[in-house]
Formats: structure tokens, sequence, C-alpha cells
């Protein structure tokens, strides 16, 4: 199971943020009700980068945070208030107000701190750093109980940190 790192609960969307993944249940204007809620998962392993554009206040009336997914097709926001609806109607940018900036920038740092963690650690394989052998199977436990690595994959770094 994995540990809830961040709630928020704005307008736009409630964002779940767990150790290796983002969940978005975004609500979508229209409808008698508001609008058709969707719900999508972001491995934090697929996400390659977070794009955040403030709320300029008297300029924008909203900012938005966009996860950039590997090999997908990302739409780029050049600073145009023209393209602002393109890349806000991407499945992977959630908008924000003015108010709720704060709370968004909290998200990026936050999500930009898990994914540093994840490229320390692992890269299609376990990549080891300079601390001792025990700090490094501590990680990698931590790594195989999130699911990132498998059983196998533990074992066989661990075999090779105690020289076995």
């Amino acid at each position: 199971m994995s540990d809830i790192i961040m709630e928020i609960n704005s307008k736009m969307a409630d964002i779940t943020l767990y150790d290796n993944k983002i969940k978005i249940s975004s609500r979508k204007r229209g409808g008698i009700l508001g609008g058709i809620p969707q719900e999508r998962v972001l491995m934090l392993k697929d996400i390659s980068n977070v794009n955040f554009t403030p709320v300029l206040r008297f300029r924008t009336v909203y900012g938005f945070i966009q996860f950039v997914i590997k090999g997908a097709e990302n739409r780029q926001y050049s600073g145009d208030p023209r393209e602002y609806s393109k890349v806000a109607s991407d499945e992977n940018v959630v908008t924000f107000g003015y108010k709720e900036m704060p709370v968004f920038e909290k998200l990026r740092d936050v999500v930009e701190e898990q994914l540093s963690l994840l490229k320390e650690t692992y890269v299609g394989n376990v990549i080891m750093t300079q601390s001792s052998n025990m700090d490094e199977l501590e990680k990698l436990a931590r790594l195989r109980d999130k699911g990132i690595i498998s059983e196998e994959e533990f074992e066989a770094k661990k075999k090779q940190l105690l020289g076995l």
C-alpha cells in the first residue's frame, strides 16, 4: 500500500500525492451538477518533469501545474495567453486560482523532491550511491516495499552488497 504524502482539494481538482503516484480527480465544467468528474493516476516513475505556470495578477486568471509524462505528447506553454486554453485542456494539467497558488507551489516542490529521490535510486534498475552498505540495504528494502523493485532485484543487490 502506498503512503499519502500530500492532499489538495481545490476548485478544479482533488490531488493526492502518494510515495509512488499522483491521483488526480478533476471536476470538469458544465452540466447540471458542475460536470462529470474524471480520475486518473500518474505513476511518479513515468513523470519526467513538472511545469508550473503561476497566476500573474492582472494578466492571467489561472495558473497551472503540468505533469510531463515520458514518451507522451505533452502540450507546451510558451507564455502566450492565446495558447493557455490548449495547455489547460491537457489531461495532465490542473489549473488553480491566485488564492490556491501557494499550495500548488508546495505540491510542485514535493513532487520534484520525490522525482529526485527516484532518480537517485532507480533508473531502469537500482544505482548505488556513495553511502554505506547498510544504508543501501535500507533504501533497497523501501523500494521493494513500495513495489518499485522486485524481490529478485532486491535479493540480487543484497548479495552483491554483502559480498555473498
